[in-house]
């Protein structure tokens, strides 16, 4: 079949569009950006620029398409173009337009679980989105999913990256409130069985896995995953909802000055109200989502033990701040590139900084797609991940939850001509050298930076260089750096190759996806790392 799903590039995305292709269907894709972010996909998408917003913009858009599935939705308001009333009803009001004078045979929204009592602008807005869904004149199918967890998921990770970096975690009073969560791929192959099961056509589906969960419990999850036991911090929810009014105004400020970044609460208002009312399935009608995926839901356990190695990156483009750039290197004598690089790839877990393997299960072995996890003084649990992995150069990108959005890239190769004590009649020795090419990560972050946070990192850097010119042999080899911020049209080309790099890993990691028949997910290289006490930073 010919399906369309709007949306489509957020966490429940991710789950749906591999279900959909793997189950052979023919998928476009809607959003503002849809031509950009098929770029992701390694199967031929189709990407249509258009907005649920703009009445005109859907025009033609759906033409000779049998299934749409609405996904597209927003977490938080940005007024005033962003807004739950502007979204959820009138785009889903605009889209059910269309697809009746377009023809489209079927018609499957999906909502939130409670959306037929919760009280929070969000749930309200999604009620009344559901009433324009069954306005339309032929087959349609509301689905109303628990907490959709999974990489890069609004409140799960938000609350893991709290685990890791945090030395309390925040919870609305005793973290007692019950809520039920469906894992992304699970959502993704439920809505799949929707597109072409005639049984559940007019019908409110109420989806969720088996087990409920508690904050408390998610806590002691994340805890044992991380080896992390960070304490909880028990607030009253009006303290929360006065500190949500205290980051709006300075969000204003921020704007006003002509920062770009966000100050977003780790639960807005509209979250907060669906936590306090305790989302359950409660009224399901027609088949539970065992009976949809022909197997038992993935267990939270399992889901849980995935995401933390699954966040996704943090490029230089979704940083705060200017671009630095920082060049670290090493001259080294009778050894070559190859040999340099395959040194580090092989004692990576010695030569990178303390604790680099730091959560149990992690791996030392540099493999594209594979994320290795490090703890740092006072910050807690961050993580890189593999971009690049070739015989003179390992490229890493930070992980949501690191102090940097950026790309370091190790390499070597001859050293340049005319450098500072090369004699002519000499062979060139081999440069090892490190690039970083980062922002801060977050608000937070650089305000650290404007102190004391990249003094810190150059030790960092400089102490990695330290340990692999002592394994190669040569304790003794000058350890040099230059630094400089990037600017104009050299950041935005540094930026987009890094978006690019990100989108090539990640069409050859979902084509492997999508030619599997086992599990939903890539099974990764791995070897146990073992945790190895590091020397301090070099002076």
């Amino acid at each position: 079949m010919k399906v369309l799903v709007t949306g489509g590039t957020g966490v429940i995305g991710r789950g749906l569009i591999p279900a959909l292709l793997k189950a052979g269907h023919d998928v476009s894709l809607l959003s503002r950006h849809a031509s950009r972010e098929c770029a992701e996909w390694p199967a031929p998408i189709r990407g249509l620029d258009a907005d649920i917003a703009e009445r005109d913009s859907l025009r033609g858009t759906l033409e000779g398409i049998d299934c749409v599935v609405h996904v597209a939705g927003i977490i938080a308001e940005e007024p005033p173009g962003r807004t739950y009333e502007r979204i959820h009803v009138e785009g889903t009001r605009h889209l059910v337009e269309e697809a009746e004078r377009a023809g489209v045979r079927r018609l499957i929204a999906v909502s939130s679980l409670g959306a037929d009592r919760g009280r929070s602008p969000y749930h309200v807005s999604k009620r009344q989105a559901e009433e324009e869904v069954r306005r339309f004149s032929r087959e349609w199918v509301i689905v109303r999913p628990g907490n959709v967890y999974g990489p890069g998921d609004d409140v799960f990770c938000r609350f893991l990256r709290m685990v890791r970096a945090y030395p309390a975690v925040p919870q609305v009073g005793r973290g007692n409130q019950r809520f039920q969560p469906i894992w992304f791929e699970d959502l993704g192959v439920a809505l799949t069985r929707c597109v072409a099961d005639g049984t559940v056509a007019g019908k409110t589906l109420e989806l969720a896995g088996d087990e409920i969960l508690t904050p408390h419990k998610l806590l002691e999850h994340f805890q044992n995953l991380t080896r992390r036991p960070v304490p909880a911090i028990w607030l009253p929810a009006f303290f929360i909802r006065l500190g949500q009014r205290l980051l709006d105004a300075l969000q204003t400020v921020l704007r006003w000055i002509g920062l770009r970044t966000s100050v977003a609460p780790p639960i807005n208002e509209s979250q907060l109200t669906m936590l306090l009312e305790e989302n359950l399935v409660r009224r399901p009608e027609g088949p539970r989502l065992a009976d949809l995926l022909d197997r038992p839901p993935t267990p939270v356990q399992e889901g849980l033990r995935r995401l933390v190695d699954e966040l996704p990156e943090l490029p230089p483009s979704r940083g705060v701040g200017s671009l630095q750039n920082k060049v670290f290197w090493a001259d080294l004598d009778g050894v070559r590139p190859e040999e340099a690089v395959e040194r580090f790839r092989r004692d990576v877990a010695e030569i990178m900084p303390i604790d680099f393997c730091a959560e149990p299960g992690a791996s030392d072995l540099v493999a594209p797609g594979q994320t290795f996890t490090a703890h740092l003084p006072v910050r807690g649990h961050i993580q890189i991940r593999v971009e690049v992995n070739e015989s003179t150069e390992i490229v890493f990108m930070t992980v949501e939850g690191h102090p940097l959005a950026g790309i370091v890239r190790f390499s070597a190769g001859p050293q340049p001509a005319g450098s500072p004590g090369t004699r002519p009649d000499a062979a060139l020795p081999t440069r090892f050298q490190i690039e970083v090419f980062a922002k801060a990560g977050s608000l937070p972050d650089w305000l650290a930076e404007q102190t004391f946070a990249w003094v810190l990192q150059n030790q960092m850097w400089k102490g990695v260089l330290k340990r692999l010119v002592k394994a190669i042999g040569q304790p003794d080899a000058a350890i040099r750096m230059t630094s400089h911020v990037l600017e104009g049209e050299r950041a935005q080309e540094i930026e987009r190759q890094a978006d690019e790099l990100l989108a090539r890993r990640q069409r050859e990691e979902r084509a492997k996806l999508l030619e599997s028949d086992g599990p939903d997910h890539v099974e990764r290289a791995h070897r146990p790392c073992p945790l190895v006490p590091k020397e301090g930073p070099a002076e």
